[in-house]
């Protein structure tokens, strides 16, 4: 069984807003002038009772204190709707082995704990065999109201198969989607998403990529699958759809809106292919690249495929959004395809991370490039009114604003890309609540974003 986490005091860089208060600067500059403005710490800088309020720029700052547990705390996410009626939202959090140990055998056991953000209490917590925990979820998977809370264990043996454990909010296992092959070998549950069924159901999404037929005729396929629930929440396979051999689909997937016009949601993923021009590819033997797919949820048929034109190592595709980006917000709510390649080769042979925004129709919108693995995690919220891109690279998150400009950045502790959630509605004081996740070191922070 993993430990609890412990509260433990902050080591964590404050945040520094990209785009200052020319007000404040001015106010700075000539204090006799005017009145104390706020900036961007967390403090009541004019004591109006408002902290960091009327900034140009968004702000977020890290709350006191952070969770620990062992290494690999953090390891997934998920936000939850509030449960004990504070007003703020609950955070569900695995810990589990790096992804690299999920292809061997005897992977370590995971771990999952429910915790009150707002107190820093547990409500619960319980451990499983095989990687339990490597992906999370939170949604309402019959339509009840009621959240349900789902956790991969994407490895098998003979006492306990590969699958997908759904729980109530109370941490009681009220359904279970079990894998074809127990052992978890086509590596069930490895990426874990919320879509649509083509009846309008809410499917869960997951796959399986390393699934092949059982006759053998095409090795690596992989696929992506989707299930609805029952009211007794009793799963029911809804789709599932296969690649050809070789293409791993699946490794990567979210939930997109329709892009085909057909009514119902489709599904982004990663595939590999061979890429175009032969040989000199994006990162895998011979000539393979990572592609993203565009999948219809109606049929399986590919709608879109984007490839990077440059050199990306594999990468493209490691984190996928769906977010109001690069304009595709404006006058509707329209949502932009947003992707990264954490490992991009420039044409002048720099390495950094690229980031991607299309329209569903393929149309670029913009994008983004810094270095250090940048895109390595991807996460829209809105807070203050506006929308924003939570963006990860080693040792630092970015945030972008709906046009993809620089709004804040923080450093982290250590050298890995972050984990993040974030809740959906703000907290009773009007700002939103950003959970960042660091497992090499097993600690799990919690930001605040206004």
């Amino acid at each position: 069984m993993r430990r609890p986490p412990l509260l433990l005091p902050l080591a964590l860089a404050s945040w520094a807003c990209a785009v200052p208060n020319p007000a404040y600067e001015a106010c700075q500059a000539n204090p006799a002038a005017c009145a104390p403005l706020e900036r961007c710490d967390g403090e009541d800088q004019d004591l109006d009772g408002q902290v960091d309020e009327g900034l140009d720029a968004p702000c977020a700052v890290a709350l006191p204190g952070y969770f620990k547990g062992d290494v690999g705390f953090g390891r997934a996410l998920a936000a939850v709707p509030d449960l004990d009626g504070d007003g703020f939202e609950e955070v569900l959090v695995s810990s589990a082995p790096a992804p690299a140990a999920l292809n061997g055998e005897g992977a370590q056991a995971g771990a999952v704990f429910l915790l009150r953000s707002q107190s820093s209490e547990q409500r619960w917590a319980q451990s499983r065999p095989n990687a339990f925990g490597a992906q999370l979820a939170a949604v309402d998977l019959n339509g009840d109201g009621a959240v349900e809370l789902v956790a991969s264990m994407p490895l098998g043996d003979d006492e306990s198969a590969a699958g997908l454990f759904v729980l109530s909010v109370g941490g009681e296992l009220v359904s279970r989607v079990r894998a074809e092959d127990p052992s978890g070998r086509a590596g069930f549950g490895r990426a874990l998403g919320v879509g649509r069924a083509p009846t309008g159901e809410v499917a869960l999404l997951t796959s399986e990529p390393s699934w092949e037929p059982p006759d053998g005729s095409a090795p690596g396929a992989g696929r992506v699958l989707g299930f609805t629930f029952a009211q007794d929440l009793t799963p029911q396979l809804a789709f599932s759809y296969a690649g050809q051999a070789g293409q791993r689909l699946g490794e990567r997937l979210v939930g997109v809106p329709d892009v085909d016009g057909d009514g119902v949601e489709d599904i982004m993923t990663t595939a590999w292919a061979q890429r175009a021009g032969g040989a000199g590819g994006a990162g895998g033997e011979g000539g393979e690249e990572r592609q993203v797919w565009v999948l219809s949820s109606a049929t399986g048929r590919g709608l879109r495929r984007f490839s990077a034109p440059e050199q990306t190592f594999g990468t493209l595709g490691d984190a996928l959004a769906v977010a109001p980006l690069g304009g595709a917000g404006e006058g509707g709510g329209g949502a932009a395809l947003v992707f990264s390649a954490p490992r991009a080769l420039s044409p002048e042979g720099e390495e950094r991370g690229r980031l991607f925004v299309l329209t569903p129709d393929g149309e670029s919108l913009g994008g983004a490039a810094r270095p250090d693995e940048f895109g390595g995690s991807l996460l829209p919220l809105r807070a203050g009114g506006r929308d924003l891109l939570a963006v990860g690279a080693r040792g630092r998150i970015y945030l972008l604003n709906d046009r993809l400009e620089l709004a804040a950045s923080l450093a982290l502790d250590g050298d890995e890309v972050p984990t993040l959630a974030a809740a959906g509605r703000p907290d009773p004081d009007g700002r939103t609540r950003l959970w960042v996740g660091l497992p090499a070191l097993g600690r799990l922070y919690t930001l605040e974003v206004r």
